[in-house]
This record gives C-alpha cells, structure tokens and sequence, in this order.
C-alpha cells in the first residue's frame, strides 16, 4: 500500500484601498490538503534600502550570550543549523537588522535581492544603533542584513569572503525588506 499526501501551497499578495487612499499589503498563504484548506494571512510593510548595500554579512549564534534575552531563547528553543551552517527556524533564515527596520525578535522579514529571489527570514538579533548609520539601516561595511550562522559548518566560502551572497544564489543587492506583523511565538 502507497500512501499518498496531497498538499498545494499558494501564496499570493492582495493590495487593499483603505478609506483613507492609502494602500495596505497583505500576504494570504493557503494550504490545501485532502482534509481541507488552511488560509494565513499576515500584513506587512514594505522598507526601502539604502542602495549601497553590498554584502550580506553573518555571525556566530554562539555569540548570542544573554541567557534571558529573547535571542537567545529563540536559538535553544527554534533555530537549528542547516547544512550549510546558516541558522533557521522552519523555513525561515534567522538575521539581524537595523532598528529602522524592526526589533522585535522573531518578526517575520523577507529580503527582496535584486536578482528577484526572496529570502525568507525570522528576526533573531538586533543590529546595535551604534553599528549602523545615522538612519539605522545599514552597516559602514555596506550590510544590511547579517545572517546568524553556525560558524563550525557555514559554507567555505562564505567563511572566507565574511559574506553569505554566494550561498543558494544569494549574489546582488537587497533592494526591499518586508517586515509582516507575524511573530514567531517561543
């Protein structure tokens, strides 16, 4: 006897008029089983990038040492390392971003590259107001987003290079972030 799983995931992007002319986005993700149909639905806001962004830079979670910070439970509790050392929380890569963007740990981001890939992530760290530029959007280093990685494993290149862009066809700028109202509980 085969058992067989049907599921069929479709995720679609809805824009809606509110009564005061302005435009809210909405992402509505349906999975659809032999047992059903499962709608999600998560708003988001979209955040432009400085356009001098040029590497994606990562660190280690071990680096990650509050015990009572939200970070750190959200890597002993969530996140585990894929095989190419880059640290996740289902389907999502973990990354810390500046303020400008969010700092609420385990908001959902997506990265938009312009290569038209989109990279799911979580947030896991919060970039330092310190380390960013006046705005709080991006690194002196030309990063504007740093993947949280397992240092042990992450790919050789990468390692070498302090940048992340080469993994999974990741080359190019980041030229949106979207930040949903979704977070991840834990």
């Amino acid at each position: 006897t085969t058992n067989i799983i049907f599921q069929e995931i479709t995720e679609t992007t809805e824009k809606i008029m509110t009564e005061d002319s302005t435009v809210k986005e909405t992402t509505v993700k349906e999975t659809t089983t032999k047992e059903g149909t499962n709608k999600e639905q998560y708003d988001y806001a979209n955040y432009d990038v400085p356009s001098n962004n040029t590497m994606k830079t990562y660190m280690d979670y071990r680096t990650i040492t509050s015990t009572s910070s939200k970070q750190y439970k959200l890597q002993k509790s969530l996140a585990y390392t894929d095989s190419k050392g880059l640290r996740m929380v289902g389907d999502r890569y973990c990354v810390a971003v500046g303020s400008y963007y969010t700092t609420t740990i385990g908001q959902y981001i997506d990265v938009e590259l312009e290569n038209g890939k989109i990279i799911k992530c979580i947030l896991a760290d919060c970039k330092d107001d310190k380390h960013t530029d006046s705005s709080n959007r991006i690194n002196p280093n030309g990063s504007v987003v740093e993947f949280v990685v397992d240092a042990d494993v992450l790919d050789g290149t990468a390692k070498k290079m302090g940048d992340i862009s080469h993994i999974n066809g990741w080359n190019g700028k980041v030229v949106n972030i979207k930040v949903y109202d979704k977070v991840e509980e834990f």
